[in-house]
């Protein structure tokens, strides 16, 4: 008796009508207003703020104890701040630098792929060139 209770009846209308095509990412994602998902980037972004303000103000009088030895310089208790503001600075550098790098030999090897491939042609062209004049020949002579 509870299964017949659980039945839900359609109408012929209902049933002859196929059912929208939708992905399934939509059909399993939350519609979360455009106001929502901004005031929520901007929660977030506040509460990253306040993670980064609370960490600058407890460490700004901290220092490092042992001397801090970089490629030429030695400093003698430095601030924790600046040395770390120094090593984000230098990581994001060489970050970038190495991204450069990545790119630049990602532009030679297509260069290199590119005058390979006209090298091919040109290649290609002379040797159907060379072709059409050896058949020229031979017809010729087949005809004298």
């Amino acid at each position: 008796m509870l299964s017949r209770s659980l039945v839900i009846h359609r109408t012929p209308d209902e049933s002859a009508r196929p059912a929208p095509a939708r992905p399934v990412n939509e059909r399993l994602a939350v519609e979360v207003p455009r106001a929502g998902r901004v005031w929520g980037k901007a929660l977030v972004l506040a509460g990253l703020t306040a993670l980064l303000l609370t960490f600058l103000l407890l460490n700004r009088t901290r220092v490092i104890e042992p001397k801090v030895q970089l490629l030429f310089l030695d400093f003698e208790h430095p601030r924790l701040l600046p040395v770390l503001a120094l090593t984000s600075a230098l990581s994001i550098a060489c970050a970038a630098a190495c991204r450069g790098l990545v790119h630049a030999r990602q532009e030679l090897n297509d260069h290199h792929g590119r005058s390979r491939t006209a090298d091919l042609k040109r290649e290609a062209s002379r040797i159907e060139h060379a072709a059409r004049v050896r058949a020229e020949a031979v017809a010729s002579s087949a005809l004298n």
